[in-house]
């Protein structure tokens, strides 16, 4: 299947390249130290990993629009767009592949964070039924940041603008349901409206999968939105096609 030869090519690509590998040893310390050092983990003595899961959005946000920049902004900026929308392939199967490449490479970065498993598990009996909901619920929402990511790569050449407006898809997402945001909104809005909010916000859903919860719905909903941002690239490359 053509998509899938995209796959392997966008993989070995970004396996080749310094900067993903800069952003990938990145990802691993800044979730790490947050969850030893601002997290506390150990000093805890609770066999979970609830403070990993507490700064995996955050720390995900940053680093999808990082990689983001390398799906359409560097080819723009490499001169190779071109040449890419030459070959007997689809628009659709273009984007499917590098999502699928990008998305598989972030499951390798959360599965370089098996220490964590062993440190708790060190500390007592973890629930390894939980640990498994969350780490599907961060590679879930990895999927949603880099289709909102991909999206943003097709409206600039710019690299920075790229990760600029990435950042500020997801952070659309993450912010009216974060609880130090929904009480500031509390001063203005009326609480029936902050609940609605807060269940149907994508950390509400997350911390449901975090906590062993596996509803379909929620699963879906972040399905949901990453096909709808894959859509939306599809949509924008068509329209840009021209000036690509």
């Amino acid at each position: 299947m053509p998509f899938l030869a995209i796959t392997k090519k966008e993989f070995l690509d970004f396996g080749r390249s310094p900067l993903v590998m800069v952003i990938l040893v990145s990802f691993l310390l800044m979730i790490n130290s947050a969850t030893f050092f601002l997290g506390r983990i150990l000093d805890r003595n609770q066999a979970d990993l609830a403070s990993f899961f507490q700064f995996m959005p955050w720390v995900l946000s940053f680093f999808t629009s990082a990689i983001g920049i390398k799906f359409w902004a560097e080819e723009r900026q490499r001169g190779t767009i071109q040449l890419l929308l030459t070959w007997p392939v689809t628009l659709m199967e273009l984007v499917i592949g590098k999502f699928l490449a990008s998305w598989f490479l972030l499951l390798i970065g959360l599965g370089f964070t098996w220490p964590l498993i062993a440190s708790i598990a060190y500390l007592g009996q973890p629930d390894y039924g939980t640990i498994f909901s969350g780490y599907l619920a961060a590679w879930l929402l990895a999927g949603t940041f880099l289709s909102l990511a991909q999206l943003a790569s097709t409206f600039s050449g710019s690299q920075v603008l790229s990760f600029i407006l990435s950042l500020c898809f997801q952070l659309a997402l993450l912010l009216p349901s974060w609880t130090g945001f929904l009480a500031w909104l509390g001063d203005f809005l009326p609480a029936s409206l902050i609940v609605w909010l807060r269940e149907f916000g994508i950390l509400h859903r997350f911390q449901n999968l975090t906590q062993g919860v596996l509803y379909g719905r929620d699963i879906g909903f972040f399905l949901s939105i990453t096909l709808l941002g894959l859509s939306a690239t599809i949509i924008s490359l068509r329209r840009n096609r021209d000036r690509l």
